[in-house]
């Protein structure tokens, strides 16, 4: 028996388990003894395990979760007290990061049996000739965009686990946003789909994720990660199945469910089989499962740890914004640099804070430990200060039509940055701030050269939507967006919730096509994921 009392982590002297068994997995709650199934061998003799040295003061959990690190080494695989071993080093387990399992190399990708590791998920497995080859394609030809991908795992992993789990998802459903975006806020799709999760603007917006002028909390890691959790659990509950539901993530649940009331199936391997689901679509549980294999035991499936330069947990305080504000001052204010707040807060589609409705502040994530000391600093500071506007008083004639385009800005623009109504009625010597134009361009707009698409896109429209913020959303010309939809906009003087408009947006010119609007789309098929590059979306 294992224990941990005071400064000490004491075991007894224990046999190794022989290489013959080391694929041997002792059943949950299970006393130890051989797998019912496995083939009976002899025991070898073994060297005594040493008993665990006292532990220094101060380092006491340092040397223990080493030694029993190495303990777990001499075990193996096969020896039932590993399990134990494990449960006691667990609670050192920063959250989101799993205690590294030393689970032997695994040569023969196809004949390994995930039963051996199952009770480490809390999502389905199996082993299939797809999850073999993207196996195979993740060490291989997709190996060095893998690598970034776990690198990033230990930064977004903490913060969306405990997401998942209070939304009554399986944690490990975390692996869904590594296979979309690779754990990138801005992974961007040829489709329009965003952020960690991949959501394209009509189902974002579904979900309650807000595309406007400022932000796009797509991008946002706690935000989507909130979204895709209601999406996916309503998927389960309609579907009953995890591997139809991300099915259904990937391709819709109306496709999916017509193909199994058509095969009345709920298997998605015999719906696999049938052909009749998209190429990405049968790929894409598949991949899945390989990348939640990997990312728990990259060791075993040929990753050193050398190569993966693992990030940081995204750790930040949150503050309270009573007024649109520039980036640059908050990031003097905090002491960091604009791209720390960037990445705090990938929303932000400008370097401006939205101006945030009254009695409705805007949450903005700072650096761990600075937020009362900002909090201090931005009180004592000006409305002007904080906008880093100029200040205009109205004369005679004015309207925010007229002093929006004075200004170069859309005139809805000008009056949400002054919360005010874009058809309010103007007073003279009511003063408004004009923005600084040059905070309101993009930081992290997509660079390089942009074309339109050869097919045109069909966007649904939804409540809140303007043709300004469609083309915005979209990168189109407003006047194009008209002239394309001018019979439409001929029946009806403002926009319908779902109507139909069709555009040709713009897309960055080295984007791979995927073959789905939804997702950032899998290889075409297993034979030939060695030789093709993975479909990345941007920024991954």
């Amino acid at each position: 028996m294992l224990f941990l009392a005071g400064a000490y982590l004491s075991a007894p002297v224990l046999e190794l388990g022989s290489e013959q068994n080391a694929h041997f997995v002792p059943q949950p709650h299970a006393q130890p003894h051989a797998h019912p199934h496995a083939e009976p061998h002899a025991q070898p003799h073994a060297e005594p395990m040493p008993l665990a040295p006292p532990l220094r003061a101060g380092h006491v959990r340092e040397e223990a979760h080493a030694f029993g690190r190495g303990m777990l080494y001499r075990l193996g695989y096969s020896n039932a007290l590993r399990r134990q071993l494990e449960y006691s080093l667990g609670h050192w387990e920063k959250e989101g990061q799993a205690l590294a399992f030393l689970l032997p190399p695994v040569v023969d990708v196809e004949g390994f049996d995930v039963a051996h590791v199952q009770e480490r998920y809390d999502i389905p497995l199996e082993m299939r000739p797809l999850v073999a080859s993207y196996i195979a394609f993740f060490q291989g030809a997709g190996r060095k965009w893998f690598v970034r991908w776990l690198g990033r795992s230990t930064r977004y992993v903490p913060l969306m686990r405990p997401i998942l789990e209070k939304a009554q998802l399986p944690r490990d459903t975390v692996y869904l946003a590594m296979i979309e975006s690779g754990f990138s806020p801005h992974a961007y799709s040829w489709a329009h789909a965003a952020g960690p999760w991949q959501f394209i603007p009509s189902t974002g917006a579904y979900y309650g994720l807000k595309q406007d002028f400022w932000v796009d909390e797509r991008r946002d890691p706690v935000k989507s990660t909130q979204a895709a959790a209601r999406y996916l659990a309503e998927l389960y509950r309609k579907l009953g199945n995890w591997y139809l539901a991300w099915a259904s993530y990937n391709a819709g649940e109306t496709r999916v469910r017509r193909l199994m009331e058509r095969h009345q199936s709920m298997d998605f391997w015999e719906l696999s089989e049938l052909g009749n689901l998209a190429k990405e679509t049968q790929h894409y549980v598949p991949k899945l499962i390989a990348a939640a294999l990997i990312a728990k035991h990259p060791e075993a499936f040929g990753f050193e740890r050398e190569e993966i330069a693992y990030q940081p947990p995204l750790e930040f305080d949150e503050v309270l914004l009573d007024s649109a504000t520039d980036l640059n001052l908050i990031a003097k204010l905090v002491g960091s640099s604009l791209e720390t707040l960037q990445e705090f807060n990938p929303e932000l589609l400008h370097l401006y804070t939205p101006p945030p409705p009254p009695q409705q502040p805007y949450v903005l994530r700072i650096p761990k430990g600075t937020k009362e000391p900002f909090t201090e600093a931005y009180a004592q500071l000006s409305d002007q200060e904080k906008r880093n506007a100029k200040p205009y008083a109205i004369r005679k004639g004015d309207t925010l039509k007229k002093l929006a385009a004075h200004a170069k800005l859309h005139m809805d623009v000008l009056a949400h940055f002054n919360n005010l109504n874009p058809q309010a009625t103007l007073y003279v010597g009511q003063v408004l701030f004009l923005p600084n134009v040059g905070l309101l361009n993009n930081p992290l707009q997509a660079s390089g050269p942009a074309r339109l698409q050869k097919r045109p896109v069909v966007y649904r429209v939804v409540s809140g939507d303007s043709l300004w913020s469609i083309s915005r959303k979209f990168g189109v010309d407003l006047q194009k967006l008209q002239t394309w939809n001018r019979s439409l906009l001929r029946k009806h003087k403002t926009l319908q919730p779902g109507a139909n408009l069709t555009l040709w947006p713009t897309s960055p010119a080295k984007t791979h096509k995927p073959q789905q609007v939804h997702s950032s789309s899998s290889a075409k098929n297993s034979a030939n994921l060695q030789q093709k590059k993975p479909p990345m979306t941007k920024s991954m």
